[in-house]
């Protein structure tokens, strides 16, 4: 473990490129993806979002964008729409909810 370690820093330090590199990789390792060729305004409502999956079809139109790239921002863009209508539907079932409560509510005060 250390042992290997400590050889691999002495090789480094004594011009070894590949046990620099070693250590490079593991103490900065390189970026797994690259970030979004495009940038695509903030968004803060659902219609921001549509607006953004157009904003993504017009640069694959124009090839600015691969189709992977396109697809794999446009299933970001989607999930969030996703997020925004299930948070509406729980805004939606809780107003239902007090609603209902309220009219059997009033319903037993009625009877009494």
């Amino acid at each position: 473990g250390e042992e290997v370690i400590n050889t691999i820093i002495a090789s480094a330090k004594d011009g070894d490129m590949t046990a620099a590199k070693a250590l490079l990789d593991r103490l900065v390792p390189t970026r797994k993806s690259a970030p979004a060729p495009i940038a695509l305004s903030p968004a803060t409502s659902a219609s921001d979002l549509e607006g953004a999956l157009f904003e993504v079809f017009n640069k694959l139109a124009d090839q600015s964008l691969t189709p992977e790239e396109a697809a794999q921002i446009t299933g970001i863009i989607a999930n969030h729409i996703r997020l925004h209508e299930t948070l509406r539907l729980e805004d939606r079932l809780l107003e239902l909810e007090e609603k209902i409560g309220n009219a059997s509510t009033n319903t037993t005060h009625q009877s009494n």
